[in-house]
């Protein structure tokens, strides 16, 4: 696989505003796992495997473990970071949710790690993904408890977007301690 080729192929397509959902073999889902282990200190290269993944139909758990290091990765570019959390929605949760099964506990205790990251965009995706854990969602009660929303938020459009999924979460969660 020439990734250069299938980035600019996926990016074209995506600036046309098609929906990009190309499939990706075994052996090329192995290749690309080997590529985000080699490329993780290359931001360009790991931008583009990311990318590939993400825009894919074929949807693969063996990528959990390769994006759950990512997470881990300190100092993780956020433009990176936000690749990996999009990636990791597709692989690793929606992935579960259509062969009926739960998200796994690495997954979730590696996006609680994250929970607290300092930069509101990221913040955001995280409480995104988080959403889409559905009802595993609570394993994060506490945490998100513990966010506290500022005056000054208001101005910045990804601060209210945080007030208004936290806003969203304690909802969902009020209706099931009424059940």
């Amino acid at each position: 696989m020439n990734i250069e080729e299938r980035y600019q192929s996926i990016v074209t397509r995506l600036n046309r505003n098609e929906r990009v959902l190309d499939k990706l073999s075994a052996d090329e889902i192995n290749w690309l796992t080997q590529e985000l282990t080699l490329k993780q200190n290359q931001n360009a290269e790991l931008k583009k495997i990311l990318c590939i993944i993400e825009n894919t139909s074929t949807l693969s758990a063996t990528f959990e473990p390769y994006l759950i290091n990512l997470f881990k990765k300190p100092n993780l570019d956020k433009e990176i970071l936000i690749y990996v959390l999009n990636a990791a929605r597709k692989h690793s949760i929606a992935y579960r949710v259509k062969v009926g099964e739960r998200v796994s506990a690495d997954f979730l205790l590696a996006l609680k790690d994250l929970l607290h990251h300092p930069d509101a965009e990221v913040m955001e995706w995280i409480l995104r993904v988080i959403d889409e854990c559905g009802p595993q969602g609570v394993f994060f009660y506490k945490e998100i408890n513990n966010i506290k929303p500022r005056f000054f938020w208001i101005f910045d459009r990804h601060r209210r977007n945080i007030v208004q999924l936290i806003d969203m979460f304690h909802k969902k969660w009020a209706k099931n301690e009424q059940r």
